[in-house]
This record gives structure tokens, sequence and C-alpha cells, in this order.
């Protein structure tokens, strides 16, 4: 008797092809599956292909399994066509072929096969086997999450959350999270948990949020585990537990994530919630490194440049340095930069612009008719200082009027002669009516700008009470929009957690059709780059 995997349904309630008998395959034996695949069946072609393929019932021969799998597809049965996609996806038992496994692909999506559409979305969203089109990628997921495709639920909440492919829509976004994370997916989870802490497209929750993070956590996702290290470390949302931090550091940099390995460098550095180990430290901080850290980088640039946890090598910590000034770490490209105006090779030294020091900077005469400046030297002997302390004053010079026309000439008696200065100015002398007209004439302007100021003072107190009513109008209005928010964010929480609580409840598609459980995926951290569903 066959197991009941061996159907490659994956959770599918797919109506059979046509053609098809109304046979559960999965009840019969090896012999009568054959039997059926020879009469030319489709589902016991595909059940016998998923036979040759895993190897149970009958010994693994993947070219058998590409055969009959082949022979059903032919008969447009949709799984067959998604299982020879995932064959030529991966390179089992036909040449790996990323055009040929997104045509086969597309058949069964045609057909409906949510899986099959998710599988499209992916390759449209990475450009694999065909264009990459975010627009495409996008309806293709939104096609397959309406059939309750979880993985496609997360990705196309992913997408209106970052806008791609489709306009931003935080709200879309989150519902569709939402409901992939209560169906267990690690990614929505920790992304849904994201959106509450920062209040984007639901209400404010960090209690929420630690809560969403920690269930992604446990599921084994390594960016989550991460985020939930740096809320115990720093008592975001949570009493600060050093010890926990790097407990959950540990998992995460165990998956692979750099900045969890950057922060175990740095617990076991300086003893945060772990005993000091320079040589622990060391350990986590080249890891960290080597996959791109630039924090680690510099860490590491430090311990060489110091001989910290290791033997001091010039050359390796300003390898280290430059690498993460590269990426463009503050600390580092300051390093870099102050190594480059030290002293070192003649030739990465910057040549002094000077020519009597320098034979190669060319002097150049000034042009015809411009007469070169020159700095005013020096006396070599400076003038003695006067008995009193005081510079002595210097010697009187006699001009002439045509030489310094400024000076008016003077008479014998040393007062200044009226000339052609003082004429001009004679002509601006004020008499006693003049005066009086003057003195009328500020004292109304004087009289004007009181009245003016007292006005503005008058229209400033005014305005100024108006905006503050106004500014208590639109306080109260937001007051009221916030909570009209926030209840209708509960209702429509409260709806979605029933329904989806309901589909818990039902009876599985899986026991429906006699597929196993689908395996769990780990997804990349944190950026949108959706994975395929798990191979056949």
């Amino acid at each position: 008797m066959l197991g009941a995997g061996l159907l490659v349904e994956r959770g599918v309630a797919q109506a059979p092809p046509a053609g098809a008998s109304a046979v559960n395959w999965a009840t019969k034996t090896m012999d009568e599956i054959r039997q059926g695949a020879d009469r030319g069946d489709p589902v016991a072609q595909r059940v016998l292909g998923n036979a040759c393929l895993t190897g149970q019932g009958m010994p693994q021969n993947l070219a058998l399994a590409v055969q009959w799998f082949r022979k059903a597809a032919d008969q447009k049965d949709a799984l067959s066509q998604f299982a020879i996609g995932m064959l030529h996806d991966e390179g089992k038992g036909v040449p790996q072929d990323r055009k040929e496994a997104a045509r086969w692909f597309r058949l069964a999506a045609d057909q409906g096969l949510p899986e099959a559409q998710y599988n499209l979305g992916v390759c449209y969203a990475e450009g694999e086997g065909v264009a990459k089109d975010e627009v495409e990628a996008v309806k293709w997921f939104r096609k397959a999450a309406e059939q309750k495709d979880v993985q496609a639920q997360a990705y196309l909440g992913l997408a209106l959350r970052e806008g791609k492919g489709v306009e931003k829509n935080p709200a879309e976004a989150a519902s569709w999270l939402r409901r992939a994370a209560y169906n267990g997916d690690m990614v929505a989870q920790f992304f849904l948990g994201m959106m509450h802490r920062d209040g984007d497209g639901v209400a404010k929750d960090l209690p929420d949020a630690i809560k969403w993070v920690r269930r992604s956590a446990e599921a084994g996702y390594a960016e989550a585990q991460y985020f939930l290290g740096t809320a115990y470390f720093s008592g975001e949302g949570l009493e600060k537990d050093q010890a926990s931090a790097v407990q959950w550091f540990q998992k995460s940099a165990a998956g692979g994530h750099p900045r969890a390995m950057a922060a175990l460098g740095q617990a076991y550095g300086k003893g945060e919630g772990v005993k000091a180990d320079a040589a622990e430290s060391l350990k986590w901080y080249r890891q960290a490194a080597e996959k791109g850290d630039a924090s680690a980088q510099y860490q590491l640039g430090l311990a060489y440049q110091s001989g910290r946890g290791v033997n001091a090598d010039p050359a390796a910590a300003q390898q280290w340095l430059q690498k993460a000034a590269d990426q463009g770490h503050p600390q580092a490209r300051a390093m870099v930069a102050a190594a480059g105006a030290g002293p070192g090779p003649l030739a990465s030294r910057p040549v002094p612009a000077n020519p009597s020091t320098n034979a190669m900077i060319k002097t150049f005469p000034p042009p015809p008719g411009v007469r070169e400046v020159r700095a005013p030297e020096a006396s070599a002997f400076p003038a003695p200082p006067s008995p009193g302390g005081t510079a002595p004053k210097p010697l009187p010079t006699t001009t002439t009027p045509e030489a310094n026309p400024e000076n008016p000439p003077t008479s014998a008696a040393g007062k200044p002669e009226r000339g052609a200065g003082s004429d001009r100015l004679a002509g601006l002398s004020f008499g006693g009516e003049q005066r009086y007209n003057l003195s009328a004439l500020l004292a109304m302007l004087a009289v004007a700008c009181g009245v003016m100021g007292v006005t503005g003072v008058i229209a400033f107190v005014f305005v100024r009470g108006r905006l503050a009513s106004l500014q208590q109008e639109l306080q109260e209005t937001k007051y009221e929009l916030a909570k009209a928010n926030v209840s209708l964010e509960t209702i429509q929480r409260t709806v979605e957690e029933m329904a989806l609580e309901a589909q818990l409840h039902a009876p599985d598609a899986n026991a429906r059709t006699g597929a196993g459980p689908a395996t769990p995926r780990q997804p990349e951290p944190v950026s949108f780059r959706p994975q395929r569903a798990r191979s056949v």
C-alpha cells in the first residue's frame, strides 16, 4: 500500500482531469496503480511518477518519474504540470531550465492551481525564466492568495507594505499578513509584529508586536530571533534581560544571521549577558565580517590594529577597515582617511605646492602690463620706541591743494578758507519756518506710528486667540478620529480572528486529499524575496 504523501496533492483539493477515474489511488497497491497508469488514467500516472520520484513503494528513478509526470501533464493534469515545473527548476531528472520551469508553472497556474500561481509569481518577482515584472508577480500572488495559499498571502502582504508592483497600502497589507500569520507563516508573523510596533496600517501596540515576533522566532525565523534578542537587550517592550538576549542571538546566528553574529561578538567582548571571552568575541566578529556586516568588519579591523585577542597585523587591520569604510561605516571611513594622510610611501602622499622646495611646481611671470603683487618686506631694524613707551609720531608733511584736494587750504590764522565744498553746504541751511514745518511733520509721523502700533497689537492678540481656538478644535477632531480608527481596527481584528479561527477548526484540506503537511521553508530575511513552494 502506498502512503498518503505520494499523491503530490500538498494540501490542494484538485478535481481530477477529464479522463481520470474516480478511484482513490492512495488505497491501491503498486500493481493496481501501474495498471491504471498503463490504461492512461492521469491521476494513476501522477501517483506512479511520485512513487518513482520519492522511492516509496519502488526503487527511486528520477528519469522514469519525469516520464510518468509528463504523460499525466499532457492530459492537462495541473499537479503533474506543477511537478514537472519543479523538476526543471531544481534540475532533478532533467537539466535545470528556469525558462522551461516557468512555462510549466504557467500551464498549471492557468488551470487555477494556487501553488503554481504562487511559483509563477516568484518567477516574475525574481526575473527567473521570464522578464522581471513586479506588477505581474503581484497579480499571480493575489490569485493564489485568494485561494488561501498561505505563502502567497504573506508575500502579497509584503508587496502591499513595501509598494512593490502595487500601490502601497499598509491597511490591506496588514490584513493579508494577519491571515498568513494565523495560518503559521513565520515571515508574516514577523512583519505583522513590525507593523504593530510602528503603527503602520494597524494600531500601534508594542505588546502585540512582541507577541507576533516571538511566534515567528519560536518558529525558527532568524530575523525575528535577532529582533527579539535586541528587544531583550534594550528592554523595548520586554523586561531587560541580557542573558535571554544572548540566547536569542545564538539561535539567530545559528541560522546564519550576520547581525546576530556581530551582536554575539559585542556580548562576549564586553561581558554583556555572558562571561567575557576575547577569543569567542573575535570568532563571532570574524564570522559576521565574512558575511559582510560592516560593524563586525570595523571591530575586526580594530582587533588586528591593537592586537586584542589576535596578533597585531596592520595590513589585515587596514583591509578590514577598508571593507567597512566601503560600506559607509563612519568610524572606519574616518580611520581610513586618517591613515591615508599619515606617513607612507612617497607616491601616496600629497606633493607640497611650494616652488622653492619642489622643482616640479612651475612659476609663471604675470601678463604684460600687470604688476606682480609682493608682500611688504619687514625692516631689518625696527624703529626704537619713544621714551614714553609709545611709537614715534610720523614726520609732518606738506600737501598742496592741487596734490590733495580733499584738504581745504588754510588761512594764515589756521582757519579753513571757504571754497567750492563750503559753497555746496551753504544751500542746506534751514530757516525758522522750515524748522517748524519739519517738527510738525515729525509729530504727525509719530502719531501715525503710534496708531499703527496699537492697531497691530490688537490684531495680533485677536489672531493669536483665534489660532489657539483652531488648534483646540483640531486636537479635538484628531482625538475623535483616533477613537474611531481604534474602534474600526478593533472590530476588523475581531472579525478576522473569528474567521481565521473558524478556518483553523475546519476540516483540513490535507485530510480531504490524503496529503501530508507542507514542510516549513526558510525565506530570505526582511527583504521582499519570495521563496518557491517546497519541492515535489
